[in-house]
């Protein structure tokens, strides 16, 4: 199983939480990605579909699965790609883990997209620390990952899933 996060957030602080949690995963997807077309870490785009794709076909995966705090992001999702939406106000309960865990092995899934904001992270990390970082034009080093709060259904679905 690969597992990956797709978040509109910053793939610094993403990345270093991750570490810092001893979590890992096969990669960490932003709009810092997409550059070239002038995106960046915090911004939006219209949904996650692209980057499911590029890192599907770059990895050889062919049955992605997405769980996202967003219903639009679930509903944007093409019927080759199945969802999960998180509904809880603090990011992924253990119920959602255990849910999740259950419909991807149904299904026979062989990638894990997951959501930072409000879906792995109990909070919105994005607008509570990378923004103001941001706007003070400090880099994103500056911020102590140890703040940031993981859901409560983080850890187990993440070693439930178990990357290879």
């Amino acid at each position: 199983m690969k597992i990956f996060i797709a978040s509109f957030g910053s793939k610094d602080i993403i990345q270093r939480t991750l570490d810092f949690h001893g979590l890992h995963v096969h990669g960490v997807l932003t709009p810092g990605d997409y550059e070239e077309e002038g995106f960046e870490d915090g911004d939006p785009m219209d949904d996650k579909n692209r980057m499911i794709k590029e890192a599907c076909e770059k990895h050889g995966c062919r049955h992605p699965f997405l769980v996202d705090d967003s219903l639009g992001n679930i509903k944007a999702l093409p019927s080759t790609t199945l969802g999960y939406h998180v509904r809880g106000a603090e990011g992924l309960s253990t119920d959602d883990s255990r849910a999740i865990l259950r419909e991807v092995a149904d299904a026979g899934c062989d990638a894990v997209f997951l959501d930072a904001d409000l879906t792995l992270f109990a909070e919105h990390v994005t607008s509570r620390y990378y923004y103001p970082l941001v706007e003070k034009d400090l880099p994103t080093t500056d911020f102590d990952v140890a703040h940031v709060v993981l859901a409560k259904g983080t850890n187990s679905l993440l070693q439930g899933l178990s990357p290879t």
